[in-house]
């Protein structure tokens, strides 16, 4: 499932990063290019992700894009038509976060359009494997906790029932129980241990 939703977020920047470069936008370079460079990096890292790489080894690659794809490639990543290069270009930029902070020098960026070729690409080429590897693990994830199922629904029944015994009217406590002005009195209901071991509710 992770990498499922590292390619969810990779598309959403990608579309945030098309809105901002409208000729219709104000000129918006640092912060464009910064969702264009992490959109690329988190669709080669959701491949490794769909391919069996950990989420530590993921995460130690940093945001070396260079690294990255090399380690793509060595998991069979489809060819992608410029790839390489909007890769090489965006490298420096990304590793050393000139995007975020003022870098003191002028950035080279890449044509708009030839990026979101690029990428979009990248997407779809990507895009069945890690579909295939998010439902393995949803399937995965529900085998996993199939034991689970019937405890939480009859903690639901349990609670639901509970509930519906419970219904709140004004009445005369226990003796012995401090008398208040509009306290409210419950019927009797007994939760089941596994929810509060004999919790009772008073009743007249």
């Amino acid at each position: 499932m992770f990498a499922g939703d590292l390619l969810i977020r990779s598309v959403e920047y990608l579309d945030a990063f098309e809105v901002l470069v409208e000729p219709a936008q104000p000129v918006r370079h640092f912060a464009s290019h910064f969702l264009l460079a992490h959109s690329l990096e988190l669709a080669l890292k959701s491949f490794l992700a769909a391919s069996g790489t950990s989420k530590a080894d993921i995460f130690d690659l940093g945001h070396r894009l260079k690294r990255i794809l090399k380690r793509c490639k060595t998991k069979g990543l489809p060819e992608v038509n410029l790839l390489c290069e909007l890769v090489a270009q965006m490298e420096p930029m990304n590793k050393l976060h000139d995007f975020r902070y003022p870098a003191g020098y002028h950035l080279v960026l890449p044509f708009t359009d030839e990026s979101l070729t690029v990428v979009r690409s990248l997407h779809r080429a990507i895009a069945p494997k890690v579909q295939m590897e998010r439902v393995k693990a949803t399937l995965q994830f529900a085998s996993d906790t199939r034991h689970l199922m019937g405890k939480k629904v009859a903690r639901l029944t349990a609670i639901f029932a509970a509930t519906a015994l419970c219904r709140p009217r004004l009445d005369r406590p226990p003796a012995g129980f401090p008398r208040a002005r509009d306290t409210f009195v419950h019927e009797s209901a007994t939760i089941p241990d596994e929810l509060g071991v004999g919790t009772r509710w008073w009743g007249k």
